[in-house]
């Protein structure tokens, strides 16, 4: 009795002339009684343009990563400049104004016009809190500062502070070198993830863990949240912010690393995301 034993296999051929082929053998070898190869039954198809199609689309993924990652540091940059335009234009000639208006109020007689001086005063208070609110969503000085871990619980607090949602950040505390580029798009990737929270997710509490993983720093956020079907993540515009998911997973996915969701309806969301560790800087956070 003969046994069969199919086999699939790639194969890379250099040719008397130097060319280089490749191929794809599919075949089935025929066992005889004895235990020995009797014969093998096959075929072997040139699969050179495939595999050129292949290495060229790798090449293209290494170059949209690269500039991926030069117009996420762009964009960081120019949110610094925007706030800091912001910061030494717009709030300062705000807090000028105001003076001025209390050197007039000061100067004025007439108490009727008390009122209106009031009004303008909190106006422009409260127009000098917003702007500074703004600089700080623009372009947070705490990543900068501080490094990418205190980035994100300032985040977690804007979070809570603002939409009362509780948030939990649990860091292990090991040092987590991060590179310019990957920091800034970690940290615009976190700030999508809140945003979904807030705006689909009707969480009252969110957990982020932090830790270092070998040579790679991982992220998880979980909520209580109502949760959506996270097999309609791969389309770009499911409903309840899946773009903004898809988005994110896809950034990820050309720098080489994943996005991973689990979601169900009632049962919350959790999304775990790794990025590269600078293993050559010097600096920690």
């Amino acid at each position: 009795m003969q046994e069969k034993a199919p086999y699939s296999i790639d194969h890379r051929i250099v040719c008397p002339g130097g060319e280089i082929r490749y191929v794809h053998e599919e075949a089935e070898v025929s066992y005889g009684n004895n235990g020995k190869p009797a014969h093998m039954t096959g075929t072997v198809i040139d699969i050179t343009r495939h595999k050129q199609a292949e290495e060229m689309l790798t090449q293209y993924q290494s170059q949209l990563r690269g500039l991926l990652s030069a117009l996420s540091v762009a964009e960081e940059q120019e949110r610094r400049r925007i706030a800091a335009d912001l910061h030494d234009r717009t709030i300062q000639n705000l807090g000028l104004c105001r003076f001025k208006l209390g050197a007039l109020r000061g100067s004025q007689a007439s108490p009727e016009l008390s009122p209106a001086f009031d009004e303008l005063d909190k106006i422009i208070e409260q127009t000098i809190q917003d702007t500074r609110t703004l600089v700080f969503e623009l372009s947070p000085a705490v990543l900068y500062e501080f490094g990418f871990v205190s980035a994100v619980e300032w985040l977690a607090e804007q979070i809570q502070k603002q939409h009362s949602i509780v948030c939990v950040v649990h860091d292990d505390h090991q040092p987590k070198p991060l590179n310019d580029s990957v920091s800034v798009i970690l940290f615009q990737v976190m700030r999508e993830l809140f945003m979904n929270i807030v705006k689909h997710a009707r969480a009252k509490r969110a957990w982020i863990t932090i830790r270092k993983d070998n040579d790679h720093i991982r992220i998880q956020v979980k909520d209580d949240g109502v949760g959506f079907d996270a097999s309609n993540i791969g389309y770009p515009l499911s409903e309840k912010g899946g773009y903004g998911l898809f988005s994110i997973r896809e950034r990820l996915k050309l720098l080489g690393e994943r996005l991973e969701i689990e979601s169900a309806g009632g049962r919350g969301t959790t999304v775990t995301l790794s990025a590269p560790l600078d293993m050559a800087g010097k600096g920690v956070e």
